[in-house]
């Protein structure tokens, strides 16, 4: 089921704390390490590691907003519920970005909590691109 954008916030999942862009491009920096480690992981076929460190690139780089923002989150799925909320919702990016957040978070869960799950070459390559094109749109919201 599907969490909502109020139920973050009624939930504590979401909450204010003082905006910082410090916080925020020190949280891009380590994305933009984490999709490095990525993709020498791919060349390597360590596609499980690949998928993992590719999906802490995404989700940094979308904490990074929300600490430019002034809110931390205590759960993955908010994170997306908020960037939806503040930035798809209001046209500053397109859907799409959500809608892949939250089948690469459903993937990486796979591959964290699933011993039979197994990360493809395919789903790593094309997390690899979704990746670098997430953190960039990221980095425009926070510059």
């Amino acid at each position: 089921m599907r969490i909502e954008f109020q139920d973050c916030i009624k939930q504590g999942l979401l909450r204010k704390l003082v905006p910082s862009l410090e916080k925020a491009r020190k949280g891009l920096k380590k994305a933009r390490i984490f999709l490095a480690q990525a993709k020498r992981a791919f060349d390597v076929q360590a596609y499980d590691s690949c998928l993992l460190t590719c999906y802490q690139a995404v989700f940094l780089s979308a904490k990074a907003v929300l600490f430019k923002d002034g809110y931390r989150e205590k759960s993955h799925a908010c994170v997306a519920r908020y960037i939806e909320e503040k930035y798809a919702k209001q046209g500053k990016i397109e859907l799409k970005w959500i809608d892949l957040l939250d089948r690469y978070r459903d993937l990486r869960h796979d591959d964290e909590y699933n011993v039979f799950f197994f990360a493809s070459k395919k789903d790593c390559d094309e997390l690899i691109i979704f990746a670098a094109e997430f953190v960039e749109q990221m980095e425009r919201i926070i510059e």
